[in-house]
């Protein structure tokens, strides 16, 4: 099967065919996040408005140009593991936050994206993708590293 998988060059969009199942792309620019699959034979796309890293963040992962990967893992109800830096800038956050708990930020799903590093494209990455994003936050960079989706979107 083939989809249309969604490139943007120069900030002008085009489609370009290409075998594959589905395909993700986050569009840093934009704050865009698209998911593209063929549905009993036809081509879609969904999109969907999301909280970025904060800009700082984006230039230290790299993720200068959109982001085009797969879906490498899916969690139901994740365990959450903040940070050594979250956790040096708050020393009460616990090494592991389970899913249900008080200070549990990452909604009920959280997704693996592996896309390739565009400063050594033999070098594949993971993006990681979760829930509990707030409605007021959505095309502002305001996340860690992950990027944050509405519930009710990521499921």
């Amino acid at each position: 099967m083939k989809i249309w998988i969604l490139a943007l060059l120069i900030g002008v969009g085009f489609a370009v065919k290409a075998p594959a199942q589905q395909m993700i792309t986050v569009d840093y620019s934009t704050g865009q996040l698209y998911h593209l699959y063929t549905l009993n034979g036809e081509d879609r796309t969904d999109r969907y408005q999301v909280v970025l890293p904060k800009t700082h963040v984006q230039r230290t992962m790299g993720l200068t140009r959109p982001v085009i990967g797969t879906l490498t893992q899916a969690d139901y109800k994740p365990t959450w593991w903040p940070t050594a830096n979250m956790r040096r800038n708050d020393p009460s956050l616990p090494k592991a936050v389970r899913y249900g708990q008080s200070r549990h930020p990452i909604g009920i799903y959280r997704l693996r994206i592996a896309w390739q590093n565009p400063r050594n494209p033999a070098f594949w990455e993971a993006v990681r993708i979760h829930g509990n994003a707030q409605t007021s936050d959505l095309n502002g960079a305001e996340s860690a590293g992950c990027v944050r989706m509405i519930d009710q979107d990521i499921s």
